[in-house]
């Protein structure tokens, strides 16, 4: 289906989006987290060790939620660490 403005191709895909969501849900799936906020200037690094069995499971987790491992960590920080979900101000 073509759209005719702008505003109803935002609308054609706002529903299309809610579908998939839906659909996902429906069958036990969690839609993917949002990649890092565009705000937030990912350029710092930390190297940290794990084991075998725990770099496995960030890559499984990647792989499922079609993101990068990257994400995946920061993820599992912004959801463990609550301080890093607050503003400076």
């Amino acid at each position: 289906m073509d759209a005719d403005s702008e505003a109803e191709c935002l609308s054609l895909l706002s529903r299309a989006l809610s579908t998939a969501v839906a659909l996902m849900l429906h069958r036990g799936q969690h839609p993917p987290t949002p990649l890092i906020d565009a705000q937030e200037d990912a350029s710092e690094q930390i190297n940290v060790r794990v084991s075998v069995r725990e770099k496995l499971l960030v890559a499984e987790e990647a792989e499922r939620t079609r993101t990068t491992q990257s994400e995946v960590i920061r993820a599992a920080l912004r959801a463990h660490l609550p301080l890093i979900n607050r503003s400076n101000g």
